[in-house]
């Protein structure tokens, strides 16, 4: 019994002590590390290569007459800013309301559905761009949100940008509970961009340059891949914040399930592959790898590690009140998530909620690829249009 106990406490606080880190600890050691190597690139507001500027795009016919005319009102010279728009297996009037544009200058690819990631590898060597500014079709960018993330290649060191995704409108406990985890990615990002070493960007809020472009596997995601794989290389990530992209959260939380499950699924193929194939001359990436990505992934296989040892220590005052404080964060989650059905918003639940929906998704994301689940057609959520 004795064993029985001390095997209990053990699991208890190691898996406890993995939550923390993950969320808390990570970005304590990259404050500490960009404190001794950080690393600044030369920026130039002046350089204006010729852009292109890639709009993936599947059923897209809400948004994306919005997200064309937003491209236009860029600051960036449009002389230099090419606008393609990959259509992929679209269904509906999305690749006829671009056809409006073709007098602009828009130019339309439309391909059989096949994913994503496809997509994007038989569009970009059709672009005339030096640089590719990646974007979704609910992406909206500040008007100067280009011409920050292009600045930073005037460096030759540096192989990708990222810009601050920055959710607006939704007011559901899902929308605010994405927002939140948005800005707290954000201080990460940054954190390691100061190592020039960001380690992923979102899809629709990166630049890259062309010429360091290889096919991707489709079943993997191109905003995993691309940038490690280049830090691999010796190139630079940026993380520039004050370049925003605005999207509109998804406001239901089946929605954003399927989205992170999709997400999970998609980058921990990307992560194994990654790991194969990083040379071990790259530690700080690996460890931003496990640290940022596979810990925070498998978060729920640590809190379901700390509720199971919990139950076997209720003998000891300490851990039953931990054991009640524990119940207590499991039935606002699941409170939550009831009255969300209801349309009925409590901000103290949101964060609950919020955090056991997305860590169910990721364990969920994780069993599907281990058991060869494949999500690389394309999926979006259409409360988030």
């Amino acid at each position: 019994m004795m064993a029985e106990i001390i095997i209990a406490k053990v699991v208890f606080w190691l898996a406890g002590a993995l939550v923390v880190y993950s969320y808390f600890g990570y970005p304590a050691v990259l404050a500490i590390l960009s404190f001794f190597f950080s690393v600044t690139p030369k920026r130039d507001g002046t350089y204006t290569p010729k852009v292109t500027l890639l709009i993936m795009a599947y059923n897209e016919e809400g948004c994306i007459r919005e997200k064309i005319e937003n491209a236009f009102a860029t600051d960036y010279p449009s002389e230099k800013l090419e606008l393609i728009v990959a259509s992929n297996g679209t269904t509906d009037r999305t690749d006829e309301i671009v056809r409006e544009y073709r007098d602009r200058g828009v130019k339309l690819f439309s391909y059989e559905k096949a994913g994503k990631t496809n997509a994007e590898n038989l569009s970009i060597p059709k672009a005339k761009g030096e640089i590719i500014v990646l974007s979704d079709a609910n992406s909206i960018y500040e008007s100067g949100a280009i011409r920050k993330m292009v600045s930073y290649f005037a460096d030759e060191r540096v192989g990708v940008v990222a810009g601050r995704l920055r959710y607006v409108s939704s007011k559901t406990m899902t929308g605010k509970g994405e927002s939140l985890y948005w800005n707290y990615d954000g201080i990460v990002k940054t954190l390691e961009s100061k190592l020039g070493k960001t380690l992923v960007a979102h899809g629709g809020t990166m630049a890259f340059r062309k010429k360091l472009y290889e096919p991707i596997d489709e079943a993997l995601t191109e905003d995993f891949i691309l940038p490690i794989r280049l830090i691999g290389k010796g190139y630079l990530h940026i993380y520039e914040p004050a370049a925003v992209i605005m999207e509109k959260a998804a406001e239901k939380g089946k929605d954003e399930y399927a989205r992170k499950r999709r997400i999970v699924t998609q980058g921990a193929r990307s992560f194994f592959t990654l790991m194969r194939e990083l040379p071990l001359t790259q530690p700080l990436v690996i460890f931003e790898l496990i640290s940022h990505k596979f810990l925070r992934w498998i978060v729920g296989v640590f809190m379901a590690g700390i509720f199971i040892s919990n139950l076997f220590l209720l003998g000891e005052n300490f851990y039953f009140v931990t054991f009640i404080l524990q119940i207590a964060f499991y039935l606002a989650a699941l409170t939550g998530y009831l009255f969300e059905k209801k349309g009925i918003k409590v901000k103290l639940l949101f964060i609950p909620y919020f955090f056991c929906l997305v860590n169910a998704a990721a364990i969920s994301g994780i069993i599907n690829m281990l058991f060869g689940g494949k999500l690389s057609t394309w999926e979006k959520a259409k409360s988030a249009r």
